[in-house]
């Protein structure tokens, strides 16, 4: 598996670590539209790992990993929103993906209780809806 290998490469698991080449195989999978992969991607982006630092790109991996409800994407690409990290700040579409992110993996219900308490009631309702219209059209059955 294309993602393994990358792994491998990444954290120098029975071969050299190598930024590059994890970069590139993660690039390959990611193309195939694995969520895992794009996941990887958005993180080798924002750090600098084997590419250049670019935070608009990471944002485009994060997003595309979200899209494919991989709850890591999900939780950085509601903190790149919250921030405006790579794309404009959007306090309610952060929290829509962090309460995503939350559903799909229960070590975010922190973060996205603590962007809850930070907005009005109003934005909080308006990510969940939203949320819940991503599973309606997404048909991940939640």
């Amino acid at each position: 598996n294309q993602v393994d290998l990358a792994y491998k490469h990444y954290l120098g698991k029975e071969v050299p670590r190598s930024y590059a080449r994890a970069a590139e195989l993660f690039r390959l999978a990611a193309d195939t539209g694995d969520a895992r992969a794009e996941f990887a991607l958005g993180v080798m982006h924002q750090n600098g790992q084997g590419v250049p630092i670019n935070y608009m790109e990471a944002a485009k991996w994060y997003q595309k990993s979200a899209m494919g409800n991989h709850p890591d994407g999900q939780y950085l690409l509601g903190l790149a929103l919250k921030e405006g990290s790579g794309v404009p700040r959007d306090r309610i579409e952060a929290f829509k993906w962090l309460q995503l992110a939350a559903e799909g993996d229960k070590r975010y219900i922190e973060t996205r209780d603590d962007l809850a308490l930070l907005l009005p009631a109003e934005m909080v309702a308006e990510g969940k809806r939203r949320a819940a219209e991503h599973h309606q059209y997404n048909g991940d059955g939640n």
